[in-house]
């Protein structure tokens, strides 16, 4: 039932507006193919968790963010990223969201948490934590929240924005 709701892609991020969807091509469509979860749904995960303005009227994930107990930080470029992230780990920090799909390091560690900058590497880890989560109920709004909490309540309200993000890129 959720094998075809989960796939994977490279290729470049992609930005939208009111225009049609089309993630062939993508990082999001080749990792549709390589773990069989829909490209629309990883890009609507990633949108709920990174997205910020591309310009008039569009908005995508973005690759060089991460976040923290103190917030979300946006970055123009990888090395940018990078030297604000060594600075928090430095500190200690635990709770960091790393990528355009905000990978957790303290639950899912990372022997490189640097390479969750690379867009690829990044959608490749999170479309691992969404199968899991998936695969772990028959409530497909509860598997898609538990990408981001395993408290029910927290996980189907996350669910249900993710879903209706989905929805909308469906009907493009």
């Amino acid at each position: 039932m959720f094998k075809s709701a989960l796939t994977i892609s490279t290729g470049l991020l992609l930005s939208f507006n009111a225009q049609a969807l089309d993630l062939a091509g993508t990082i999001f469509g080749e990792v549709e193919k390589e773990s069989g979860i829909s490209s629309e749904l990883l890009y609507a995960v990633a949108l709920t968790e990174s997205a910020n303005g591309a310009g008039k009227s569009k908005v995508s994930p973005s690759a060089f963010a991460y976040r923290t107990p103190e917030g979300s930080k946006y970055f123009k470029t990888r090395l940018e990223a990078e030297a604000a992230l060594r600075i928090d780990i430095s500190k200690g920090i635990k709770l960091i969201d790393v990528g355009m799909m905000q990978i957790n390091l303290h639950y899912h560690k990372q022997d490189d948490p640097y390479s969750l900058f690379d867009p690829k590497t990044n959608l490749r880890v999170a479309a691992k934590i969404l199968a899991t989560a998936l695969t772990s109920t028959d409530d497909i709004t509860l598997g898609i929240g538990r990408y981001h909490s395993w408290k029910n309540k927290r996980a189907i309200n996350y669910g249900r924005r993710v879903l209706s993000i989905y929805k909308n890129l469906k009907n493009i």
